[in-house]
This record gives structure tokens, C-alpha cells and sequence, in this order.
């Protein structure tokens, strides 16, 4: 309306305001800055809050520089001020997604070597559901796995009686030296929240931060780097089996269908329980070895088992497409977290690249 004001005055008869064609054409920008922002919700929802923030700011002074025909206006930019407001503090220097994109890009860092890729020699020493496995995924004549990212969606929740709340989740994980960066992002009644998976070195830590600003749950300490060795030997059971034959782990086979496993890293040492099926896929790890906790100062240890729903072919390897994760203690057996693989990718060199899958 004020650009319309502004250069054909006669077509808004009802606008009292004089607006000079300047400021009309800054009518029109906030205008294509606002459709830019509703465009980008769905193209680059991660980034909607880019053309909102400046949208806002300015339809606000043209507001007031029309107050009488305008102010109506303020209503709908305080409206729209929350999500604009909380999208911008979930990617402030200080949050979690810039944090988690500083830290994956340096363990990236330029280009990945080539790599040999996986023979029939190289699994010639592993139990024989391992081998079936190795070959199922197919890991035999793929290079050697340096690296991956992953992109999940899915559901998590607290307790068994709670509903799923949906979720969003990029990984980036090197293999050696090993390190696993795990953002998840989620909203409750609307409220977004974060949690940050980080394991580096010997040690790892868990944050959960609410609207960008308040920190709920920082867990760190020996239970917390024993728990994520088991989540990080996992990741390579379900995501990259290819990179297990060259980690630390001791097999001892139990049948046809079912290995017992120890794996080591950065001085921690776990064990846990792989069990196939007939056609050699994985379909269950359970460990012992991993801690419960919701405030990150109280840990309980609990079976933790991720049992597997489906595979997928992600370009020439046979990852798992859907699992969950559950807990099996004091507070019964159930499902807390679902995931569902939608893009992978193996030894990256940008590991903050978009998916396309």
C-alpha cells in the first residue's frame, strides 16, 4: 500500500499519509522481504530468519512513520516478532548450530585422501555373521571410510507415556582419531530446544539448551564417556560398518547369528551384543555399558538396545534406514528416540553441505 501510495496516490484514496516515492520503494522491500522469508520456510527453513529479522525491523519503522494508517501493523510484527526472535538465537555465534558447524568443519578440513578399499582379505578374520554383514552392506569393494555425515529425522521423548516430539538431527563423525558431533533439534508446545552430542578425545559432553538461551542439562564426566564410546561403536555398527574393520574391537562369536563385542577408544573400554538375521543384516546391539539421565548429574546404568526396522541402498552402501533407541530399567522397557536416515554421505569434505537426498 505505501508503494502504491507513494507513486500513484489516487489508487489508495483511504491512506492519509503523504509517503515520498523513497520511502515507497521501502514499502516495496519490506514487502519482498517478507515474501523472500515466507519462501524460504520452505527451501532453506533453516535460514527463514534471515530476510524476517530485517523484514520485521523495517516494516516496523514504516509503521511508525504512518502510525495513523498503519499501526494496525504493530499487532501482526509482535505476532510474528517470537518465532523471529527464537529462530535468530538458535543460529547466534553463541548457539549450538554454530557451534556444532565450527566443530565439524575442523575435523573436516579440506580435502580427504584417497583411500584403499575393503577386500575380501581384509574381513577374512571376523566371525562369520560379521562377514555376511560386511557383505550385505555392501562394504566389499567401497573405500575405506574416513569419515560421515548423516541426517536423520524422527521423534524423541522422556518417558514412556510421553508422545514423540518431532525432530531434526545432523551428525558428523570421523573415524580416526575417533569424534562424533550430534546436534538434534526439537520444540515443545512450540518452545524449540537443542542437544548438543559432543565426543572428542577421551571425553564427551551433553548439553540441552531451550529457546537458544537457557541451559537445562550439561552432562559431562566418566559416565558420560563411557556412554557415548557405546553410542560411537554403534554408529559404526549401523551407519559405517566398512570402518570396523579397522577399530579396536575384540569378537568373540556366540552362534550363527550373534557376536559379543569389546571396543576400545581413548582409554574406554565397552562391550556390547550384535545379533543377525538370516540374511545377514543387523538387527539388534544392545550394550549394558551405557548411562541413563535426564538432569546430567544423576546417572542410572540401563540395557540400551537400537533395534533395527529397515535398510536402504544409499548410493553403493546398505546402511539402516529406521531404528530406535530404547531403555531397559528401572523405569520399564521402552522406545525414548526414533530415527530415520535421510541422507548420508561417506568421507566428505564439506561435512556442512547441504543434503540432496
Amino acid at each position: 500500500m505505501g508503494f502504491a501510495k507513494a507513486f500513484t496516490p489516487a489508487s489508495v484514496p483511504n491512506m492519509s499519509a503523504a509517503i515520498s516515492r523513497p520511502v515507497g520503494l521501502l514499502w516495496l522491500l519490506a514487502a519482498l522481504l517478507w515474501i523472500a522469508a515466507a519462501t524460504m520456510m520452505f527451501w532453506a527453513p533453516d535460514r527463514w530468519w534471515v530476510a524476517a529479522l530485517p523484514a520485521l525491523v523495517l516494516s516496523q519503522v514504516l509503521i511508525v512513520d504512518a502510525w495513523h494508517d498503519a499501526r494496525v501493523g504493530t499487532v501482526a510484527n509482535l505476532i510474528l516478532l517470537v518465532p523471529i526472535a527464537l529462530a535468530s538465537l538458535l543460529h547466534a555465534p553463541w548457539s549450538f548450530g554454530s557451534e556444532y558447524g565450527r566443530g565439524v568443519k575442523g575435523l573436516a578440513g579440506g580435502a580427504v585422501s584417497p583411500a584403499s578399499v575393503v577386500t575380501e582379505h581384509d574381513i577374512a578374520g571376523l566371525p562369520v555373521p560379521l562377514r555376511r554383514y560386511l557383505r550385505y552392506t555392501g562394504a566389499i569393494g567401497q573405500p575405506r571410510i574416513q569419515n560421515f555425515r548423516v541426517r536423520f529425522g524422527g521423534g524423541i521423548r522422556e518417558g514412556a507415556d510421553d508422545a514423540f516430539m518431532a525432530s531434526t538431527t545432523d551428525q558428523f563423525s570421523q573415524v580416526q582419531p575417533a569424534s562424533r558431533w550430534f546436534l538434534m533439534r526439537a520444540n515443545r508446545a512450540g518452545v524449540p530446544f537443542e542437544a548438543l552430542h559432543v565426543y572428542s578425545g577421551p571425553h564427551a559432553t551433553f548439553r540441552v539448551r531451550v529457546a537458544g538461551l537457557v541451559t537445562v542439562v550439561d552432562a559431562n564426566g566418566p559416565e558420560m564417556d563411557q556412554s557415548e564410546t557405546v553410542t560411537l561403536f554403534n554408529d559404526l555398527c549401523l551407519l559405517a560398518p566398512a570402518a570396523l574393520i579397522s577399530a579396536h574391537v575384540i569378537w568373540h562369536p556366540v552362534d550363527d547369528h550373534t557376536v559379543r563385542a569389546r571396543f576400545e577408544n581413548a582409554g574406554h573400554s565397552i562391550e556390547a551384543e550384535l545379533v543377525f538375521n538370516d540374511d545377514g543384516a543387523l538387527t539388534t546391539f544392545s550394550s549394558a555399558d551405557r548411562y541413563a539421565s535426564a538432569d546430567g548429574k544423576t546417572y542410572t546404568r540401563e540395557e540400551w538396545t537400537t533395534p533395527v526396522s529397515s535398510y536402504r541402498w544409499f548410493g553403493s552402501r546398505r546402511v539402516v534406514a529406521t531404528a530406535d533407541a530404547r531403555w531397559t530399567g528401572r523405569r520399564g522397557d521402552f522406545a525414548y528416540a526414533r530415527f530415520a536416515v535421510t541422507d548420508i554421505a561417506y568421507n566428505v569434505s564439506d561435512p556442512l553441505r547441504e543434503p540432496h537426498s
